[in-house]
């Protein structure tokens, strides 16, 4: 499972693993230097880990990152191309986005 924004809990509550190096999606959605670097890798993680479940915990009761608008998965083009490529949606869950390999 991959997810994007700051719900490192959803692993432990569902026993899945990460598909991503990182945890928390900070250095992929915070503007700076090595941004551009973060997506790449997350975007290239995502991939290669074929990952059967992507959450999208940007949502206005989740921690830190809430705003769908300015820090939702498809603000920066690589991740949207890699979800809409290979993932549905088939569910929301309080603003929580829960995507499905295809």
């Amino acid at each position: 499972m991959a997810v994007w924004g700051w719900a490192s809990e959803l692993y432990v509550d569902t026993g899945l693993i990460q598909a991503t190096r990182d945890s928390v999606s900070l250095w992929q959605i915070q503007l700076g230097s090595l941004q551009e670097y973060f997506l790449k890798r997350y975007a290239d993680d995502l991939i290669n880990s074929n990952a059967k479940l992507f959450v999208d915990a940007v949502a206005p009761r989740m921690f830190f990152f809430t705003d769908r608008e300015t820090q939702g998965h498809e603000v920066f083009p690589e991740i949207p191309r890699v979800i809409n490529e290979n993932y549905r949606l088939v569910d929301e869950v309080q603003g929580v986005r829960i995507y499905l390999k295809k």
